[in-house]
């Protein structure tokens, strides 16, 4: 009988909660298996090496990107996470929140193997001026069309 390893989700919720720069990349990137696959609205990504590519450049095109207030749920093999990216976009002294969660399962060997983000791209493009107005009239045609 194979031995699972066990996973532990309070260092991996820690190491996300420490995530203020490329320097504790490697600390979150510890927990993921090299052929790790990840998706969110505009990634589909199936390495470790390519996704340790997204987070240094969310790190370079951002100013102090975080995550915050996360809340997990875990079985071991599954782990639900919620949380908060918080950042300002490069030229800008706005702070931006963006609400998501995770859906990430953990192989056998106990690193994660699949790691799902959910969230709104709509909050994202809502941070840039140009869009906010369409998108706010697109937001209302749509809430009142639901309560008819």
């Amino acid at each position: 009988m194979k031995t699972k390893v066990l996973f532990n989700s309070i260092a991996f919720k820690q190491a996300f909660e420490n995530l203020k720069d490329i320097d504790n990349l490697d600390d979150v990137l510890a927990f993921y298996d090299e052929e790790c696959y990840f998706k969110d609205p505009f990634h589909n990504i199936r390495s470790k090496k390519i996704i340790r590519k997204l987070f240094v450049n969310m790190f370079k095109g951002l100013n102090n990107p975080r995550f915050t207030d996360l809340k997990i749920l875990s079985d071991e093999a599954i782990i639900v996470m919620s949380w908060t990216f918080v950042f300002e976009r490069k030229g800008n002294k706005i702070q931006n929140c963006i609400k998501g969660s995770s859906w990430i399962q953990v192989n056998e060997k106990g690193y994660i193997s699949h790691h799902h983000d959910y969230w709104d791209s709509v909050e994202l493009f809502q941070t840039f001026k140009l869009l906010r107005f369409p998108l706010k009239f697109i937001k209302t045609i749509f809430s009142k069309a639901q309560v008819r």
